[in-house]
């Protein structure tokens, strides 16, 4: 379970958005892998803490949505289930969009 004083916070949005660049950016370290190149690929939350600003971090990196290798389902389950990393449960959801285009899939991210 995380100190009392951490804020905890889960990254949300399509794969290669960046949503690992802006996890490493929070935490001021490369706490996160960064693809170069978009592969779409099934995957699990990633969990890594920090101490920024004198306040612990804990940031939670999703897999992306509309992923052709996950089903809705398991993305949701393994979102849900990350939570138990940052028991009792994240502070902020960010969701990550990138600047250039807005799509019907950005959309349905928000309305999901």
């Amino acid at each position: 379970m995380a100190a009392p004083n951490t804020l905890r916070i889960t990254l949300l949005g399509k794969t290669g958005v960046g949503k690992s660049s802006l996890g490493n950016t929070i935490l001021g370290n490369d706490a996160f892998t960064v693809k170069q190149f978009f592969k779409s690929e099934p995957s699990v939350c990633k969990v890594r803490s920090g101490f920024v600003y004198e306040r612990n971090l804990t940031v939670v990196d999703t897999p992306g949505f509309f992923c052709p290798e996950s089903s809705d389902e398991e993305l949701k389950q393994e979102i849900l289930g990350s939570t138990t990393e940052c028991a009792p449960g994240p502070h902020a959801f960010l969701l990550v969009f990138k600047i250039e285009k807005f799509t019907e899939q950005e959309e349905e991210v928000i309305t999901r």
